[in-house]
């Protein structure tokens, strides 16, 4: 059975290889969690989707900034 790659291992690949599936699976775990941080705080479903959107445009931009000093998800909600 295969274990899963953690967040930092798949943020390597990434770097590494610029491998979109990577950067897929990252948004697949925390897609959800984003969104519902994001509705919680507009009220608004349509609103949060466009800040979920708007969110992870930044991650994929700035994750050569992700300097492992936190774990991956700390340093996603500061985004």
């Amino acid at each position: 059975m295969h274990t899963p790659l953690t967040d930092e291992e798949m943020i390597r690949q990434f770097r590494t290889d610029q491998s979109s599936h990577c950067f897929e699976a990252l948004y697949n775990r925390y897609v959800k969690k984003v969104y519902r941080r994001c509705l919680s705080m507009t009220k608004d479903p349509l609103k949060a989707e466009d800040f979920t959107h708007d969110i992870f445009l930044k991650v994929f931009n700035k994750l050569d900034a992700f300097q492992q000093r936190s774990s991956f998800s700390t340093w996603l909600y500061t985004i």
